[in-house]
């Protein structure tokens, strides 16, 4: 009776546990790799790793890091949970054993998996912040060239002198 009830369980193993758990992996593998390489192809425009602070340059290293981690250790889970469907298809009595390593394994893909994206988000974050500092420094350098333009095309014309007031204002002074 204990071996009929043993190989039922191995048998619903095999139809439902088994089969999900490796198209669930295939899928999963799929979405990161995915997202890995539109990264990599995409990263000039998230982040410009040329002229970026180091900051964004580690969240965006340590983002693709958490993809790689997350397809490596889905892929052993997927062989892991492969081994055990042969055990259980063999007649074995550890496959549940086998198959609960395989689904640690893959749940650690999945906090890998959401820590590259959380960290991808962060870099763009970051990259964005720096682009909005770095236009608001251009501005002000347009602003001071406009300025000058403007006091040496009225010099030239009236012959007076200007003077730059706290306020960012330029008054004429008496010549």
């Amino acid at each position: 009776m204990d071996k009929i009830h043993t190989q039922a369980f191995a048998d619903q193993f095999l139809k439902y546990d088994y089969t999900e758990t490796k198209d669930m992996c295939k899928q999963f593998l799929t979405l990161v790799s995915a997202i890995l390489v539109t990264s990599l192809t995409f990263s000039d425009k998230i982040t410009s790793l040329g002229d970026t602070s180091s900051t964004s340059k580690w969240l965006m290293l340590v983002a693709w890091s958490s993809f790689l981690l997350a397809i490596i250790f889905c892929g052993i889970g997927l062989l892991i949970i492969t081994i055990a469907a042969g055990n259980a298809a063999g007649g074995g009595s550890t496959y549940r054993h086998t198959a609960y390593r395989s689904y640690v394994l893959i749940v650690l893909a999945g906090v890998c998996f959401v820590s590259g994206l959380i960290l991808l988000i962060a870099t763009a974050l970051k990259a964005l912040n720096a682009k909005e500092i770095v236009l608001e420094k251009k501005q002000a350098q347009v602003t001071l060239l406009h300025k000058q333009d403007f006091i040496k095309k009225f010099k030239t014309d009236r012959g007076s002198a200007f003077a730059y007031n706290s306020d960012n204002t330029i008054s004429l002074c008496s010549s």
